[in-house]
């Protein structure tokens, strides 16, 4: 057991305080976000009897405000400090989760549910900020993995903790969501210190933006990354579409497969993948992890049964798992310390404008064109990617060069 134990104590003690809370808020705040919102569509459906039309409506408003709420909360974490912003937006959460309980009719949850994703969309380039604010450059490629692990515990949790809810009732399903997400504000108001820089040292509100639309590898990065985040949400979101017009037998299983293994194969590799990317140039690994993304839709529009279905996981999850690691680190290293809530609010745009557009757009061009077309139109994309990071890198690597030694 102790040859077991050291190695995890050993890790555990590599990650910075302040990272490790800030991982087991995203285990709380994953987990209670994933055991509310899919029950969300259940109850609109089962209960409400909403159309599917209506639903869509619904479970879209909290993304859609999302970008919004995440663009402009990144100067509001610049400007008043990261703890107060995390508090702030931890207990709007909690509210609009907590006001869920209560309500019974379509439009009031779509509202509840915009609502929830404007106030509460501020913690995630805070959060990011305040990894990049507690860790030296050479730590933070782990601790950004250790986050990202983290997070996809909660996520594989979450719904089975709702499922198992789901037959008492949405109150108690919202109210409980509720009370973990104000459990992690606590946690956050007795233990987090606010690391962001002194407040002389802050700039004025939206003065990071100046900096930040100037910034030539922050927008390089942006646009590649929203790129290879709509191919993601391709296979993520879209692929059950993808599969019934292919007439794949059992649509359903098969997606529930793939997306379960891809739960697994994160959650048991992601660690070990950060540790091979530790010290590499981050955009060569971003554009390995897109390229990933070219194979595995390539790959879909060629397959013809469930199985090799299945083994495009495997480059799928890998490609997704290059990202996440290294992403971050690579955004901390480019902000400015003063403007560092507003780069991570910047560049998670291409997250969430991609979310909200890679299933409207494979819905319409499944419409109009066979799925192997639509596929392979859409590989383009990651591969206009892939071209975006190998050209960032190889510029990096000519400013080094040119300056005097």
């Amino acid at each position: 057991m102790a040859r077991v134990l050291r190695p995890v104590q050993d890790y555990l003690s590599s990650i910075p305080p302040v990272v490790r809370l800030m991982a087991f808020g995203r285990l709380l705040n994953s987990g209670a976000r994933r055991m509310a919102i899919p029950f969300l569509a259940l109850y609109l459906a089962q209960v409400l009897k909403a159309p599917t039309a209506e639903i869509g409506v619904v479970l879209a408003m909290s993304p859609l405000f999302g970008v919004l709420g995440q663009s402009l909360g990144g100067a509001v974490t610049d400007r008043l400090g990261r703890r107060p912003v995390l508090l702030a937006s931890l207990a709007c959460e909690a509210a609009m989760l907590l006001l869920m309980a209560f309500v019974h009719t379509v439009l009031a949850f779509a509202v509840l549910n915009a609502l929830l994703g404007l106030l509460s969309a501020a913690y995630w380039p805070t959060s990011q900020a305040v990894v990049a604010d507690a860790t030296k450059p050479n730590e933070r490629v782990r601790s950004y993995a250790f986050l990202y692990f983290t997070n996809n515990i909660g996520a594989a949790i979450g719904p089975a903790v709702g499922a198992g809810l789901a037959i008492t009732g949405h109150s108690l399903v919202f109210s409980l969501t509720a009370a973990i997400v104000l459990s992690w504000a606590v946690l956050i108001f007795l233990y987090l210190p606010d690391t962001a820089p002194a407040a002389h040292e802050r700039r004025p509100f939206g003065a990071g933006y100046l900096l930040a639309l100037r910034d030539r590898r922050l927008l390089l990065y942006v646009l590649a990354a929203f790129l290879a985040n709509f191919a993601y949400n391709q296979m993520d979101q879209s692929l059950p579409l993808f599969l019934v017009r292919m007439h794949i037998a059992g649509a359903s299983a098969v997606y529930g497969v793939f997306m379960s293994l891809n739960a697994l194969m994160v959650v048991a590799c992601s660690l070990f993948v950060a540790r091979l990317t530790e010290g590499r140039s981050p955009t060569r690994v971003l554009a390995l992890g897109a390229g990933l993304y070219v194979l595995s839709l390539a790959g879909l529009a060629a397959v013809h049964s469930s199985a090799l279905l299945i083994a495009l996981d495997v480059p799928f999850t890998v490609g997704e798992m290059l990202g996440a690691t290294v992403s971050g680190a690579y955004l901390a290293s480019l902000a400015p310390a003063a403007d560092r809530g507003v780069y991570m609010g910047v560049s998670s745009l291409s997250w969430a404008l991609s979310a909200a557009l890679a299933p409207l757009t494979s819905g319409y061009l499944l419409g109009v064109l066979p799925p192997p077309v639509v596929l392979l139109c859409l590989a383009l994309l990651p591969a206009g990617a892939t071209l975006i990071y190998a050209r960032s890198g190889r510029r990096a690597q000519e400013g080094r060069a040119s300056v005097p030694v």
